[in-house]
């Protein structure tokens, strides 16, 4: 979830987790609009098998989204002898503020470059408006 609540996956089930991932213990099953039966970039199942995993890190590092972030709290204790260590995406979702709290300062240099990329989205759009209203007045 985003600062608002809002649910916001950055995940687009792309599989370079998968892919890079020594042990193999990540599984992605892409999301396909019921309509066309096209792929949608959002991942229907996200799996991490944590009794495989390794916590080398190369998920995160080389995700081109930032979707997936390490985390400091790895507890594989639990009460319940029959509960899986294969973690769903419900169980793995952590809130943007999660994040912000166990690594504050690199959270705050990715939320500025994202800002800049907002802004320089947004200058380029405001470009190419202007440059198209200018060619509609030049044709009239």
């Amino acid at each position: 979830m985003d600062e608002e609540g809002n649910k916001n996956i950055r995940c687009t089930s792309c599989g370079i987790c998968a892919k890079v991932c020594p042990p193999q213990c990540i599984w992605i099953e892409q999301t396909t609009d019921p309509d066309t039966g096209r792929p949608v970039p959002e991942p229907v199942e996200f799996y991490v098998d944590i009794d495989i995993c390794m916590n080398c890190g190369y998920c995160a590092e080389y995700c081109p989204f930032d979707a997936i972030k390490m985390d400091h709290d790895y507890e594989l204790a639990s009460y319940d002898r029959t509960e899986a260590h294969i973690f769903n995406k419900e169980r793995l979702l952590r809130p943007a503020e999660y994040y912000a709290g166990i690594r504050p300062r690199n959270y705050e240099r990715e939320e500025e470059i994202r800002r800049e990329k907002e802004a320089k989205k947004a200058a380029a759009a405001k470009a190419r408006a202007e440059r198209e209203a200018k060619r509609a007045g030049k044709s009239e």
